[in-house]
């Protein structure tokens, strides 16, 4: 509380405890505030990290895929048995696919493997 405020509430006929009461007030508030910009700055340390990771991460080659008949053009393609774009694996799966809340070794996502990242 700064000495305008201070003198501002003697003029005012404050009691001592409400003068009392609005500094505490006003030091809780500062320090609050002290903590959510050290909050913010922690996060945007954080995001500035993220994007590194992601510019310094090899980007992934598209595969070529193989032009389509005309008979798979009309009545699209049905496969059983495709590869998981997770865990590189036979899909669909029996269960779950078996990265499933799992951290990815190389960019630290969830629910895929390193092999396929």
């Amino acid at each position: 509380m700064c000495v305008t405020e201070i003198k501002k509430c003697l003029e005012e006929d404050k009691s001592l405890i409400d003068v009392l009461t609005m500094a505490r007030t006003m030091e809780i508030a500062e320090r609050q505030a002290k903590e959510m910009g050290n909050k913010e700055s922690q996060n945007n340390v954080k995001k500035l990290r993220s994007i590194g990771r992601k510019q310094n991460a090899p980007s992934r080659q598209k595969e070529k895929r193989k032009p389509q008949t005309h008979h798979q053009a009309r009545h699209g393609q049905h496969k059983t048995n495709t590869v998981c774009r997770n865990c590189g694996g036979q899909y669909p799966h029996n269960t779950h696919c078996p990265t499933k809340g799992k951290e990815c070794n190389y960019c630290h996502k969830l629910n895929h493997f390193k092999a396929v990242c």
